[in-house]
């Protein structure tokens, strides 16, 4: 999987469940798929300058637990 398979999933899932995320999902999601570009391109100097990506650090995201992903509280009957 590429870096920008894994950003445009973090956007597909913002924009699918949009109604669900609260006011703030926008830019935790964004922030991890900042991450991803960053890490992945870190990732790709690492691995050339080693000669092996099996050496470094695989790339991905993180969503910080101090500021998670949350979703709207479900309404109650």
């Amino acid at each position: 999987m590429k870096a920008g398979d894994v950003q445009n999933g973090l956007r597909q899932l913002q924009r699918a469940l949009s109604s669900l995320l609260e006011s703030d999902a926008q830019s935790v999601l964004e922030q991890a798929a900042a991450y991803v570009r960053t890490s992945s391109q870190l990732h790709a100097q690492r691995a050339r300058q080693t000669h092996s990506s099996r050496k470094v650090e695989p790339w991905g995201y993180v969503i910080d637990p101090a500021r998670p992903l949350r979703f709207r509280p479900t309404p109650t009957d």
